[in-house]
């Protein structure tokens, strides 16, 4: 279903009991979210109500067209907005990768409607763009936020061979064998053929590197963060955990050793036992 949200619609799904303790999951890129498969049946039946959000930008939810549009401010407050449309005023958030930079925003740009929030394999986006450009080594793992900057090519280049390079970027890296199916791929190749979807997807990263703070309310967030991380990111590197610290107030930390960027399909028996310990807590 597709529900209003500050101006524009998000395709969502819910599971689990209506009358659960809420909690939003935020997929990143170039997932949907297809890649809570493994953590939504757990939350579900350890009693929670689990929305999913495609988030702007993705699958059928709409497609602004401006790169402004995709500003941290804007995700955030989609996700404010969802929390308004079920009349929840408090909710947990649980975010991966670009979801998961969504998540610290909304933690710290809606200071008072997150309950818990647990981020996976990724800081607040000020901290990646900042190491992006100043640390090589980052800027060298993460050469793809440079390519997004660029007009037209990087959609051509996703698109190519049926989408084999976003594909190969997921399955191909240092994921478990069989973590992404033959399914999967249906699953997320249906997605990005969505009219407008690659623009859209790129343009998060031409929007974080023009404003990549954003307007948070708190400097801190002010509710519990757990922050998950598998050390096996190919992607993003490990030390960032130590720089999040100054973006909470709460800070926990579940490092899974040798676990991939994707972490929540890599070790999700482990992801999941995370999740249910820090929400429940």
């Amino acid at each position: 279903m597709r529900l209003p949200t500050t101006g524009i619609h998000l395709e969502v799904a819910e599971h689990g009991p209506a009358d659960g303790p809420p909690v939003l999951l935020l997929h990143g890129f170039p997932e949907t979210m297809h890649c809570w498969r493994f953590q939504v049946p757990a939350l579900a039946e350890a009693g929670y109500r689990v929305i999913t959000p495609n988030l702007r930008g993705y699958g059928k939810s709409d497609k602004p067209p401006r790169i402004r549009d995709y500003g941290l401010d804007l995700l955030a407050d989609d996700v404010a907005g969802l929390l308004d449309h079920y009349g929840i005023a408090e909710g947990s958030v649980v975010g991966h990768d670009w979801g998961a930079a969504v998540t610290w925003h909304f933690a710290r740009r809606h200071p008072q409607r997150a309950r818990r929030v647990a981020v996976l394999n990724c800081p607040p986006a000020e901290v990646v763009v900042r190491a992006a450009l100043t640390r090589p080594s980052q800027g060298l793992r993460a050469y793809h936020g440079y390519l997004f900057q660029l007009p037209w090519l990087p959609q051509r280049l996703l698109a190519a061979r049926d989408f084999a390079l976003p594909w190969r970027g997921m399955a191909g890296t240092s994921a478990r064998p069989g973590a992404f199916t033959r399914e999967d791929k249906a699953s997320y190749v249906a997605a990005w053929r969505e009219p407008g979807s690659l623009t859209a997807m790129i343009n998060y990263y031409r929007a974080a590197v023009r404003d990549p703070r954003g307007t948070p309310r708190v400097a801190k967030a002010v509710c519990p963060v757990l922050l998950v991380w598998g050390t096996g990111d190919h992607v993003l590197q490990t030390r960032l955990i130590d720089e999040c610290a100054a973006y909470a107030e709460d800070l926990r930390v579940r490092r899974l050793d040798g676990v991939s960027h994707w972490v929540n399909v890599d070790a999700p028996e482990q992801v999941n036992e995370a999740l249910l310990a820090f929400l429940g807590d």
